[in-house]
């Protein structure tokens, strides 16, 4: 038997567990894909997985796996994503007031915690789609004090996509490689992950365009100095690529190679009060490469280092009947080529009981990000801090969260946010010889309805709404 305690989260959160990230229809059985359904996001252009979230550009959302900044979540064209459904335990979706553990994104988050994987036997699973094939093995170690799951994926998608389009060809693949061990008074997580794509044209075989990235994160987290722990180490590779004309009429490849940790600590302080305590921090080195030498005008295609860095302090309090308060402050440090910008980030959160099971929810906060292009690109990142500074973003939302009838949940959210983010600054006329991205003020608000079953009840789903 299992047993799943949900500590209450002041946060406006959407949280989906078991067979809701699988089973869902039209996401492929894929656990990151099954958000396009929930309320505030809008897919750019189906079936490509590019969300845009209350009205900011896809790349101001941030996507994470057990704390690890994604540079990709999703493979492009028929986007799968590069995680095995097996290895995802829990999605929880913040469309806005994320919290203070996260940072550097102006819109909102997706984050996803992986599994323990099982380690009494071994186990094994193949699966086989319209579009590629994979499968995953686990095995228990050290007489089942741990365990090591490994994954792959390959895709077949060439002879479906030369039907399409008999001049273009496309593939991809993923990896994953997880090894967790008891150490101490907590456990050590190894988790090492990639993924490759390439867009080809038969007829030029140079004629094509690549992404891939490599990602491996040593996690250890417990008990410790009266609370609880987690600490991260993570080494990471990006490359991309196009060379594709027709497509994209700058040739340009990139590299970059990435360091960072995370450290974050919750202690209780009295009965229902706990501290939150935690930082990041982020270098990159990034190589661009280009065959027009008038491109190296522009920041994102000169040579450069990059050191990202925050931290972060919160109060939480909770009381009553599953009621929640956080209140903190972040501070993020963007440090590019001889410029730096520090900037602040104020939060409040909050998620009160009425009476019954009626709960009134709210959030306030300021967010911030370094310029960054409209859809993310591995290693097409951190450029333009002294020509363009920062991205930011006040977002306020409040909500009611009430039963409708016996089995149904009713979610009625307000929000409202102003913004100044990063856009392109032509689609239709590039030329390198004038800036790519622009600055503009916006602002966003509307509403969202979610009318949700719990996946408990034998019949289980949502309805969503989103007026914006």
């Amino acid at each position: 038997y299992e047993t799943v305690i949900n500590a209450p989260d002041p946060h406006n959160v959407r949280s989906l567990r078991e067979e809701e990230l699988t089973r869902t229809p039209g996401s492929f059985g894929d656990p990151m894909r099954v958000i396009e359904s929930l309320p505030g996001v809008s897919q750019v252009v189906w079936p490509l997985a590019i969300y845009a979230i209350r009205g900011a550009n896809p790349g101001n959302t941030g996507f994470f796996v057990d704390g690890v900044r994604m540079p990709a979540l999703y493979h492009f064209a028929l986007g799968p994503s590069v995680i095995h459904p097996y290895f995802i335990e829990q999605v929880d979706f913040y469309p806005g007031g994320y919290p203070i553990r996260y940072g550097r994104y102006a819109s909102g988050v997706v984050a996803a915690k992986t599994r323990t994987p099982p380690a009494d036997r071994v186990h094994g699973s193949a699966d086989v789609r319209l579009f590629d094939a994979g499968g995953l093995v686990v095995t228990p170690i050290n007489e089942g004090r741990g365990s090591v799951a490994v994954a792959a994926r390959m895709s077949y998608t060439g002879l479906i996509f030369s039907v399409l389009s008999p001049d273009y060809t496309f593939n991809y693949w993923d990896y994953q490689l997880r090894v967790e061990h008891k150490l101490g008074p907590g456990r050590l997580v190894l988790f090492g992950f990639g993924s490759g794509d390439r867009l080809g044209r038969k007829s030029r075989p140079d004629d094509d365009a690549q992404l891939d990235f490599h990602r491996l994160n040593a996690r250890w987290l417990g008990a410790a100095l009266g609370g609880r722990l987690a600490v991260d180490a993570i080494v990471g590779y990006d490359r991309s690529a196009t060379s594709i004309k027709n497509l994209v009429p700058l040739p340009i490849s990139v590299r970059s190679f990435t360091t960072g940790g995370r450290l974050a600590y919750v202690r209780p302080l009295v009965e229902r009060l706990e501290l939150e305590l935690g930082g990041d921090g982020e270098y990159q080195r990034l190589r661009p490469r280009s065959q027009l030498m008038v491109a190296q005008e522009q920041d994102l295609f000169q040579n450069r280092s990059a050191v990202l860095g925050g931290a972060y302090a919160a109060l939480n309090l909770r009381t009553g009947k599953a009621s929640s308060w956080s209140l903190g402050l972040r501070h993020d440090l963007f440090v590019q080529q001889g410029t730096s910008v520090g900037e602040w980030g104020p939060r409040l959160s909050a998620r009160q009981h009425v009476g019954g099971d009626v709960y009134l929810k709210a959030a306030a906060g300021r967010f911030v990000q370094q310029a960054s292009l409209p859809v993310s690109v591995p290693g097409f990142e951190s450029f333009g801090l002294a020509t363009y500074g920062t991205q930011w973003s006040w977002q306020g939302s409040a909500g009611v969260e009430a039963p409708l009838g016996t089995a149904l949940q009713l979610d009625v959210t307000g929000f409202f946010q102003r913004f100044q983010l990063t856009d392109l600054d032509s689609v239709f006329n590039y030329d390198p010889q004038l800036q790519i991205v622009d600055k503009r003020d916006g602002r966003a608000y509307g509403m969202e309805l979610l009318i949700r079953r719990p996946v408990r009840e034998r019949f289980y789903g949502w309805l969503s709404y989103t007026l914006s």
